[in-house]
């Protein structure tokens, strides 16, 4: 499973064969091979152009991007380096997103968002936001709801993970630190987050449990332990057709 967008869910078959879901219809698209084995994958919605692309990263700065209008898949130009480990991206506000980051000493440090505009097909940069500049920290792009978010995994004397948001998308200063979750032994040094209440509840992912957290209480409750690593997205009921380019 690669990600959702308007209720429909993008899998990945066969290692270079995406194909789109509506679980609410059972209706199914299996598009057309990118020709990329093993690429990195992003869904999302243009609403400048009412259609639904993917874009699929290869590597040596490789990219095609499909367009459910055409029904073909065309190559990107001017392409940026984004690590193999970083080519899954994000989608939020239009536009596509990947984390970019740099080895510094023993730790890696965020140095830039790099983004795809949906309606131009064209990569930019969205800035990241100003977080605690230690050490021994990972650092992961996601999205929450209508904001982009950036999630920071410390690792040193207080094992923590913060929740930051950008409320207003592209502008720097509306990065906000939402929460900041402390962490356990029995969780794993990895927390991905689903959504979040009005009341300060957060659904998180670790590595093969669901779980929430009260940031009011700092208080856990276990959902499910899967017993094994899964794959986890919000997801909101639709009609829409996973063949239509219109909503």
């Amino acid at each position: 499973m690669i990600s959702s967008c308007n209720g429909l869910l993008c899998y990945v078959q066969d290692r270079d064969t995406p194909f789109i879901y509506n679980p609410s219809t059972k209706i199914c698209n299996t598009l057309p091979s990118s020709g990329f084995s093993c690429a990195g994958y992003t869904f999302g919605y243009d609403e400048s152009t009412h259609d639904y692309k993917v874009i699929a990263l290869y590597r040596d700065n490789k990219a095609k991007i499909y367009s459910f209008k055409t029904g073909v898949w065309k190559n990107i130009n001017n392409v940026p380096r984004i690590p193999a480990r970083c080519k899954r991206g994000t989608f939020s506000n239009g536009a596509f997103h990947w984390m970019v980051r740099k080895k510094v000493v023993s730790s890696f440090q965020l140095t830039s968002i790099v983004s795809l505009d949906l309606a131009t097909e064209t990569f930019g940069e969205v800035s990241p936001p100003v977080y605690d500049d230690e050490c021994n920290r990972c650092i992961t792009l996601g999205a929450l709801g209508d904001w982009l978010c950036v999630i920071v995994h410390y690792n040193n004397n207080e094992i923590r993970a913060d929740l930051w948001v950008m409320k207003v998308y592209g502008v720097n200063d509306s990065w906000t630190k939402l929460v900041s979750i402390p962490y356990f032994t029995h969780l794993g040094f990895y927390l991905v987050p689903l959504s979040i209440s009005n009341d300060g509840k957060v659904l998180l992912k670790t590595y093969h449990k669901l779980l929430v957290y009260d940031s009011i209480n700092c208080t856990f409750t276990e959902i499910h332990d899967f017993g094994a690593k899964f794959e986890a997205c919000s997801l909101v009921e639709s009609l829409v057709s996973p063949h239509a380019p219109l909503i």
